[in-house]
C-alpha cells in the first residue's frame, strides 16, 4: 500500500522544502497544484527526462531535481526549485510556455544536450526567480572546431524583468548580438560564458559589479583599457578568438600592469599575443662591505 504523509507531516511541510532526490518522499499528487504538475510534465516531455533521467510525467515519486513546498493558504504544494542537468533537445523542444504557472519556483536550473535550435521562452523570465541557470551543449554542423558559433538568437529583452531578483544567472546558448549594458547594473553573479558574441569586447563589461564570465565566447578584438587602466572588474576572457595586433606602448602598460598586485584579475589564458611580454629586468646584487 502506498505510504502517504500524516497530517503532521504535512504541517511541518509548511515551513520545509520536499526535494525529490534519490528516495523522494513520497507526497499525494493531489496534493501540488494542478498547473504546477502540468508545467513539470510539459518538461519532462519536452526535454526527453523519461528517458534521459527516468522522470515521468504521471509520478511525482520520480520527480528527482523538483523542490515542493506547502503553502498552506493555498492547501497545496508548489514547485519552488528544478534542477534537472540530463535534459536533451533531440525532440527539438524548448522550454514550454507553461512554466509561467510556476509562479513560487525561485530556482530554475537546466543542462540540455543535443541542442540545435533555441532554448528558452520567455515565460521563464515572468517568474520570481533568485537564480537561474541555462546550458546547452550543440550539436556539431561544421568543421572539427565548428567556428564560428552559429548564433541561437539574441539576448532575450525580457531578461530584464529580472533584475529586481536573480541573484545568481547563467545563459549558456550560443546567444549572439550585443550584451546588454543594463546587464552592468545588477546586483548578481553573472556568466555568459560559451555564446556566440563576436567583434569588440565592449568596455562597460568591467563595469559589472561582480567578474563577469565571457569564456569560450567569439570576441575577435578588445578595448584593452580594460586590462592597462584598472578600472572596475576584469572579466574572464579565456578561450576566446583574440590573436589581435597589440601596439608596443599597449604590450609596455600591459607588462607593467600584470606586475602588479591585481595580477589574479588578468586571464587571457587560450589568447594569442604577438611576441613575447618583455621580460623584467633582474636587479643587480648589492655589493657587501666584504667585497672590498
Amino acid at each position: 500500500m502506498k505510504k502517504f504523509p500524516s497530517l503532521f507531516s504535512i504541517l511541518i511541510a509548511s515551513t520545509a522544502l520536499f526535494a525529490c532526490s534519490e528516495d523522494p518522499e513520497p507526497v499525494p499528487a493531489c496534493g501540488v497544484a494542478e498547473c504546477d504538475s502540468i508545467a513539470v510534465a510539459d518538461l519532462i516531455t519536452a526535454f526527453s527526462l523519461d528517458e534521459t533521467a527516468g522522470l515521468k510525467a504521471n509520478d511525482i515519486d520520480t520527480w528527482k531535481g523538483v523542490s515542493l513546498q506547502f503553502f498552506p493558504i493555498e492547501k497545496k504544494f508548489r514547485v519552488v526549485g528544478i534542477e534537472f542537468n540530463n535534459a536533451s533537445q533531440k525532440k527539438g523542444l524548448a522550454i514550454p510556455a507553461t512554466v509561467a504557472n510556476l509562479t513560487h519556483m525561485q530556482s530554475f536550473i537546466l543542462k540540455v544536450t543535443d541542442c540545435t535550435k533555441p532554448v528558452l521562452d520567455n515565460a521563464i523570465f515572468t517568474l520570481p526567480l533568485e537564480k537561474l541557470v541555462v546550458c546547452g551543449t550543440y550539436a556539431k554542423t561544421g568543421g572539427a572546431n565548428e567556428l564560428p558559433y552559429k548564433s541561437m538568437g539574441d539576448v532575450p529583452a525580457d531578461l530584464m524583468k529580472l533584475k529586481s531578483t536573480v541573484k545568481d544567472l547563467q545563459l549558456s546558448l550560443r546567444l549572439g548580438g550585443d550584451i546588454p549594458a543594463e546587464l552592468a547594473d545588477w546586483n548578481a553573479n553573472i556568466n555568459l560564458s560559451d555564446n556566440a558574441f563576436t567583434g569588440m569586447v565592449p568596455l562597460f563589461v568591467r563595469d559589472f559589479k561582480n567578474p563577469l564570465d565571457l569564456s569560450g565566447c567569439q570576441f575577435t578584438d578588445m578595448d584593452w583599457r580594460i586590462y592597462t587602466e584598472e578600472k572596475g572588474n576584469i572579466p574572464n576572457l579565456t578561450y576566446n578568438l583574440l590573436p589581435v595586433d597589440v601596439s608596443d606602448d599597449i604590450i609596455e602598460k600591459f607588462t607593467e600592469v600584470l606586475r602588479t598586485n591585481y595580477f589574479p584579475q588578468y586571464n587571457l589564458q587560450g589568447e594569442v599575443l604577438p611576441g613575447n611580454l618583455p621580460e623584467e629586468e633582474p636587479e643587480e646584487p648589492e655589493e657587501s662591505e666584504d667585497a672590498e
